[in-house]
């Protein structure tokens, strides 16, 4: 697997907007062809959440990061699957835990920062992360959560980001 890069994963996420088919389905492409690469969520959860991304580019970004959780999260939760923990045995994507820990670790504060267009995404990211891993590989979300409410705190994104994250738990 190649090196995560920001920059060249923006490049791929702002092709994937283009109402060019050929470069459209060239960016689609370049990026289906990292879904397993190591470093791949990681980096494509900080270009989502970063405040220098274009809006729609992070929405496209939220959109496939939703769409990868949603098809590959419960593959290969701890079995280390040979061959560098991208595929397994049947040619399915396997996130490397380390990968998915960054993004467990990293989903309320992304929560707590999103826009309008990015805010569904991540909650149904959450939703999907939460079904396999809370509470035994969360821990830290409920204090997250109880530390956004608290009364003294008294900033609206968080208390927003801990109701949907409570309503993402709950449902």
């Amino acid at each position: 697997a190649r090196a995560m890069d920001a920059f060249t994963l923006m490049q791929a996420l702002t092709g994937s907007l283009s109402a060019n088919t050929p470069e459209r389905n060239a960016a689609e492409a370049a990026l289906s062809g990292l879904d397993g690469a190591k470093g791949y969520l990681p980096c494509l959860f900080a270009v989502i959440t970063s405040a220098e991304v274009q809006p729609a580019v992070a929405q496209a970004g939220s959109i496939y990061l939703k769409n990868l959780v949603s098809k590959h999260w419960s593959r290969g939760n701890g079995q280390q699957i040979p061959g560098g923990g991208e595929r397994d045995a049947r040619g399915m994507v396997v996130f490397p835990e380390e990968d998915k820990a960054a993004v467990r670790a990293g989903i309320f504060e992304a929560l707590a920062s999103s826009n309008n267009q990015t805010r569904g995404q991540l909650v149904n990211v959450l939703k999907k992360i939460a079904h396999y891993d809370f509470p035994a590989k969360m821990g830290g979300l409920v204090e997250q959560v109880s530390g956004a409410l608290d009364a003294e705190v008294q900033q609206p994104e968080r208390v927003r980001a801990a109701v949907l994250a409570l309503h993402a738990l709950c449902k």
